[in-house]
């Protein structure tokens, strides 16, 4: 996982992953798998990240923000 300058996070597993491996970090981070999908499915309804945009991540997942954050300091800890 690593932080990119714009602060998004992104993840990416190389082809061919065996399956535990997989099954793992659908575990360790559904939290944030969670988050980011949210957010995609927002941005459906409002490309930009105004307050609306805002407003819906509040509304669809009430925790986002939290999430966000720990997944960044996470990140920040293991030099992602």
């Amino acid at each position: 996982m690593r932080i990119v300058k714009n602060g998004d996070v992104h993840v990416s597993a190389p082809i061919g992953m065996p399956r535990k491996e997989v099954e793992r970090f659908i575990v360790e981070h559904r939290d944030w798998i969670a988050e980011h999908v949210v957010h995609e499915l927002c941005h459906l309804l409002e490309p930009s990240h105004n307050a609306r945009f805002h407003a819906l991540m509040d509304k669809y997942f009430p925790r986002w923000c939290e999430v966000r954050k720990e997944t960044h300091r996470i990140c920040r800890m293991s030099s992602c």
